[in-house]
């Protein structure tokens, strides 16, 4: 935990956990704030009053010791524009202002749902897509399988001149071969502008 004395926040952990690392994290979120304003090291440093970069590079590298002073916590969150938790690595948004987090966490959240119900629309399109070439090929199979049929329909009534009016129900099957090959290739055609139409909304 992190602890005030004199005037300096002093990190003290629970047993077993490692002090250079917590050191670390906040040296690294603060390089992090820095990075996150385009500040490079060496114009940094004097926004905390140091006379080089040295002490600044120490407190990002988490070797200047166990102890933070708080005006450095404080300066830290003024000059960066961030919070004193993103500081500690207690929270992974950096603005001070909660309402302003509060905004951003909603867009992020609002965010993930659009990309979610963007990737189950691609699904159902999919999903349909694949049912329509399916369909298309059964189709595509019966108009090839009844265009045989009215061939060799037709083969055997250019041989049989009296086809139509002496075979019994030969007049039957020729009109329902002809309504067969008409319902197929139509039932083909709508297919084919149901995925066209299909491919331009998706």
């Amino acid at each position: 935990m992190i602890e005030i004395v004199d005037s300096k926040l002093v990190i003290k952990e629970p047993d077993g956990l490692d002090r250079a690392h917590l050191v670390r994290r906040f040296g690294e979120r603060m390089k992090a704030a820095r990075e996150l304003n385009n500040y490079l090291l060496k114009d940094a440093y004097t926004l905390f009053g140091y006379s080089n970069m040295s002490m600044l590079s120490k407190i990002e590298n988490g070797s200047n010791g166990l102890s933070i002073p708080i005006w450095l916590v404080v300066r830290a969150s003024e000059v960066y524009f961030v919070s004193t938790d993103f500081l500690f690595g207690l929270s992974e948004d950096w603005e001070r202002d909660a309402q302003v987090s509060q905004e951003r966490e909603i867009t992020r959240l609002m965010s993930d749902c659009l990309v979610q119900m963007r990737a189950a629309e691609l699904n159902q399109v999919r999903t349909i897509s694949q049912q329509m070439t399916a369909c298309g090929k059964a189709a595509h199979s019966a108009l090839a399988a009844i265009t045989r049929i009215y061939t060799a329909l037709e083969t055997v009534r250019c041989k049989n001149a009296l086809f139509d009016e002496e075979m019994i129900g030969g007049a039957a099957l020729v009109s329902a071969t002809d309504e067969g090959l008409a319902l197929a290739a139509q039932a083909k055609a709508a297919l084919a502008k149901a995925k066209f139409m299909f491919g331009r909304q998706s």
